[in-house]
């Protein structure tokens, strides 16, 4: 019997409608976290494996959407700038055979919202930057790691 290694990876997740992830055949998403005011998805992958895409959607509470074709993978909260988060992001895998036949539409009704979400991201980001010392900080390293 041989051993065979794997690796808990992690990926940024987005707070508009859908995102499509590269991550290796067989990937078992194992939960999301916050980190650092940013939305994850760890996932444990045999690096071996090919890649495939696959397909995540961020609803937020109050927005409607087609639970025949998402799984629930977490929730977290969002945004606040070190204070209380103002934003609920539930993450879902979107399922994606025939697409055309288990429509999901995204609804523009809370599109301010992740605007502002987004801005605050922007912000948060370009403050860490600016105490730039040459050094590798965490947001530096690619999110597949």
């Amino acid at each position: 019997m041989s051993f065979h290694c794997q690796r808990v990876l992690n990926y940024e997740l987005q707070v508009e409608g859908r995102q499509m992830i590269q991550m290796h055949k067989g990937a078992d998403i194992i939960g999301l976290v916050e980190k650092n005011g940013f939305p994850y998805l760890l996932a444990v992958e045999d690096e071996e494996q090919k890649l495939e895409a696959r397909v995540f959607r961020c609803v937020t509470t109050g927005e409607s959407f087609n639970p025949e074709i998402l799984w629930y993978l977490g929730t977290v909260r969002l945004g606040g700038k070190g204070q209380e988060p103002w934003f609920t992001a539930h993450y879902f895998e979107v399922e994606t055979a025939l697409p055309q036949h288990n429509p999901d539409p995204i609804s523009e009704r809370f599109a301010d919202d992740r605007k502002d979400l987004k801005r605050e991201f922007i912000e948060a980001t370009s403050v860490a930057d600016e105490g730039d010392d040459g050094m590798q900080t965490e947001r530096d390293v690619p999110t597949t790691r």
